[in-house]
């Protein structure tokens, strides 16, 4: 039995040593780019709340951070000593504590919540928004049976507003379709996105984001061919932890459900390289399987 415990300590202790050495590697590369949509305490009724989404149901309120979660997050930002600035064909190659915040889709309490806090600690935020349905002053996809105030687009001169005041503004194509849809045409929705936004506000706009983090070939030779930088959603094992491909820049989720915490967690790397390990993937799906039975 005594030989049984030394082996189980033993093999304890070789696993935290080399999971920590795999830490240690895959932090020296970390580059830290968080993911938001919404900054807004505003809640969707439960009829229009949930959707289907890639496959699996959607709660449209986790995409939703609070203004004042999302103050203490920029100011834990500030106050260690962070900068936050615009994503350039750089990003991996920066030295010191860099991270990049950045927002999809073009809603308007971005302009209204989190635009305000980022320029009270100096911040820059990155958004991505969503060319023609501002242009039609009209709805996200998501929000089509939930058209009430709270779920407008920003308009142009807010736009125009932000990327006059030293926020970066990106395209999220023209009407936020997935990319990877064979009816899609690609060049109107990456490239023409790209034009509307610079005809409207007469800024350059160098980066760019797959909906739904979602790609193929493609939409990635466009990406190339039109911007510096593009970036996808949070990925699992299937997408490698070394990347450096300015035009697959992986991002972190901050949510409505993370805390403090949890945020902490994912800024330092821990979130994403937890959701890289094969082992851990398959320990998830063997639970999961047991809890069906």
């Amino acid at each position: 039995m005594i030989y049984v415990i030394y082996g189980f300590l033993i093999f304890t202790f070789l696993f935290v040593i080399i999971h920590v050495i795999m830490f240690i590697i895959f932090k020296k590369d970390y580059v830290p780019v968080l993911m938001y949509h919404r900054i807004t305490d505003d809640k969707k009724q439960t009829d229009v709340r949930y959707i289907k989404h890639k496959g699996s149901i959607l709660d449209l309120d986790s995409m939703k951070v609070s203004p004042s979660n999302f103050y203490d997050q920029m100011k834990y930002l500030y106050d260690n000593n962070y900068k936050v600035s615009s994503l350039d064909k750089d990003v991996f190659h920066k030295s010191g504590k860099n991270i990049y915040v950045t927002f999809d889709d073009g809603y308007k309490d971005n302009f209204t919540h989190a635009y305000p806090i980022l320029k009270q600690f100096n911040q820059v935020g990155i958004f991505y928004i969503t060319a023609k349905l501002i242009d039609d002053d009209t709805f996200m996809p998501i929000d089509l049976n939930d058209k009430r105030y709270a779920n407008r687009l920003m308009t142009w001169d807010e736009v125009k507003v932000m990327a006059n005041d030293n926020m970066q503004i990106g395209s999220h194509t023209l009407n936020h379709p997935w990319l990877t849809d064979s009816n899609v045409n690609l060049e109107e929705e990456i490239v023409l996105s790209k034009k509307l936004i610079e005809e409207k506000t007469q800024i350059k706009v160098d980066t760019f984001a797959y909906p739904g983090g979602l790609y193929n070939e493609e939409s990635i030779l466009l990406a190339k061919s039109n911007y510096e930088t593009a970036v996808i959603t949070s990925r699992g094992d299937d997408f490698p932890n070394s990347n450096k491909n300015v035009y697959l820049i992986e991002r972190e989720t901050i949510s409505s459900n993370d805390s403090m915490f949890m945020f902490k967690f994912k800024l330092y790397g821990f979130h994403k390289f937890l959701r890289k390990l094969v082992w851990l993937k398959k320990l998830r799906g063997f639970v999961r399987w047991l809890l069906k039975r």
